[in-house]
């Protein structure tokens, strides 16, 4: 699944799996590396994926903007904490 929050004025996208009918789920979030983006790494860790389902882990790949910085990426996945 994908989704996108607006963040100072740009909209950020996101992807997340779905870890089942369970009310309590733990949160990962699973960057990339430089040049990656979310959607990417989703399907290069499928064995995490898979894991997911069993240990109710709610798992979140944040796609990058225009190689933001660090400070930035970390005060966005902050905001995005705080919407789920």
């Amino acid at each position: 699944m994908s989704d996108s929050i607006l963040v100072e004025g740009r909209y950020r996208s996101f992807h997340y799996n779905n870890p089942g009918n369970s009310k309590r789920s733990s949160l990962m979030f699973v960057m990339h590396g430089s040049g990656g983006n979310g959607k990417d790494m989703m399907i290069s860790t499928i064995k995490l994926e898979e894991k997911s389902k069993d240990e109710k882990l709610l798992l979140v790949y944040p796609s990058g903007y225009q190689r933001i910085g660090m400070n930035a990426a970390k005060l966005q996945l902050q905001q995005l904490i705080l919407r789920i």
